[in-house]
Formats: C-alpha cells, structure tokens, sequence
C-alpha cells in the first residue's frame, strides 16, 4: 500500500483566525467535492470531523479515515459512529 505524505497536519489543529477568506471557500470546496465523490459511490462517511480533514503538500483538504465509511443505500442501522460534537441530531 502506498500512501500520499501529509505534513500539514488535520483542520483541528489549525487557528481558523488566521486562515484567509480565499483559503476558507477553498477548504469548504475541497470538503463538498470530496463529500459529493463519496456520495455518488453510495458511501457515507460516518466519522466526518475535522481531525480527519488533513491539509495535503498543495494545501488541498483531504477527507481521511474512511475506515468507518458505510452504504448510504442501507440507511438502517442500529449502531452510531462518529465524534459526538460533530454528529448530527437525528
């Protein structure tokens, strides 16, 4: 297995104060094309949060730990996964 190097470290670590506008709509496009190639596979992420959000050698946003993806076509399940302040209310 090969694996890309990223030495930017996750979005959690980073001080979203000191992140430009520009960079901003740039990481939110980076997270809705990675989240829309995930979807058209039929796939959900199931543990979306910011620490699995790494900054990439060209500072583009990669969608990490697809480890707990699931099918978004079997939407019934009795066990949740993810990051409690990051799940969603349903």
């Amino acid at each position: 297995m090969v694996m890309e190097y990223i030495p930017h470290g996750s979005l959690d670590k980073y001080d979203i104060i000191n992140i430009t506008w520009k960079d901003r709509v740039k990481a939110l496009l980076d997270i809705s094309n990675g989240l829309e190639q995930l979807h058209e596979c039929n796939l959900t992420h199931q543990d979306f949060h910011p620490g699995n959000l790494l900054f990439s050698i060209q500072k583009n946003l990669l969608i990490t730990d697809l480890g707990l993806c699931g099918s978004s076509v079997d939407k019934k399940s009795d066990v949740i996964y993810g990051v409690l302040p990051y799940m969603a209310p349903e």
